[in-house]
């Protein structure tokens, strides 16, 4: 399935997909091998959501997929739960592993402070945008604190 879903995506012109942290890693493998067929700038990335481990993690690594999305799930988020030392731990791990970290989960621009201490690799801001009353004013705030961290 990694295969046939791979060839879809980067046939189209994709850049980067996505496989859950779930997936066997021989899918995750099969996708990586499709996008580099189509070029060394096509990747693959796990979305990290639910159980996973670090060994997990490091199986991945060893596979030659370096890119995570570090999901903080909007149920956790409805509960109450916000960004917190847990979280920051296994962000800095991940970091420290070698891993480019993408963050997502109900962030917004005034949350991205929290994360300034890590090379985060990207920003994933669907919530925070599209539910503010003036979209593009968020997007165009989360690039200035993008940039202001970041730079």
């Amino acid at each position: 399935a990694g295969k046939t879903l791979a060839e879809l995506c980067f046939c189209a012109g994709a850049y980067i997909m996505t496989a859950i942290c779930s997936a066997d890693i021989n899918t995750m493998i099969a996708m990586k091998k499709v996008g580099l067929s189509y070029g060394h700038d096509k990747d693959v990335q796990v979305e990290l959501y639910g159980d996973w481990t670090f060994e997990d993690a490091q199986m991945w690594l060893d596979n030659d997929i370096n890119q995570l999305v570090y999901h903080r799930s909007r149920d956790a988020e409805l509960a109450g739960k916000s960004w917190g030392p847990v979280d920051f731990e296994k962000i800095g791990k991940l970091c420290e592993m070698g891993f480019k970290v993408t963050i997502t989960g109900g962030l917004k621009a005034q949350d991205l402070h929290l994360f300034k201490d890590f090379p985060i690799h990207g920003v994933i801001g669907g919530r925070g945008i599209r539910n503010a009353a003036d979209p593009k004013q968020a997007a165009l705030d989360f690039k200035a604190e993008i940039k202001r961290i970041w730079g």
